[in-house]
């Protein structure tokens, strides 16, 4: 009876084990989690992009004629790009959200058609390592001719928070 016991223990912490590997902790190295940007060239170029890394910093590229689009294959160089740190997120604030980021990642992103003119492109993302690859999570994407937005309630939570931060800093 006893040794049943024992062994019933082992596969249900086995079990635990296993489940608990499955759900990615965040990736130790990885130096960007969220992104907001906004472009549009409808009466001359209007870019902002803003980043928020590992350390909390709220980076800008401040160099309104150098656009990026972050790679995921080098999701990491593109930190030192945005080149002045304009806010800083309180460390357990960025904890709190990064670790919603594998649960917004696994959301169904609905896209539905839009016809609008001269809008641009704006975005919320957040990023998250897959397998071995980082992967660009979208959170909400609006742009002329599509709108983006993912389902799941961690998503919301962090496309919330990201334009709380978005207005916090537009108000300085």
């Amino acid at each position: 009876m006893f040794k049943t016991v024992k062994i019933i223990c082992f596969f249900l912490f086995s079990s635990l084990f296993i489940s608990c590997q499955n759900d990615e902790a965040p990736e130790k190295n990885q130096e960007i989690y969220f992104e907001k940007f906004s472009i549009n060239y409808a009466w001359g170029l209007n870019y902002n992009h803003w980043i928020i890394d590992n350390e909390g910093n709220v980076r800008v590229n401040k160099e309104r004629d150098s656009i990026i689009w972050i790679d995921t294959d080098n999701l990491n160089s593109y930190k030192e790009m945005f080149d002045s740190i304009v806010f800083i997120v309180d460390k357990s604030e960025l904890e709190k959200y990064v670790a919603l980021i594998s649960k917004a990642a696994k959301g169904k992103v609905i896209e539905s058609n839009q016809n609008r003119a001269d809008f641009g492109n704006v975005g919320f993302n957040c990023f998250t390592k897959n397998n071995h690859n980082f992967k660009t999570v979208v959170l909400t994407e609006m742009s002329d001719l599509l709108d983006k937005k993912n389902l799941s309630t961690e998503a919301e939570k962090i496309g919330i928070w990201l334009r709380e931060l978005n207005l916090k800093m537009n108000s300085n």
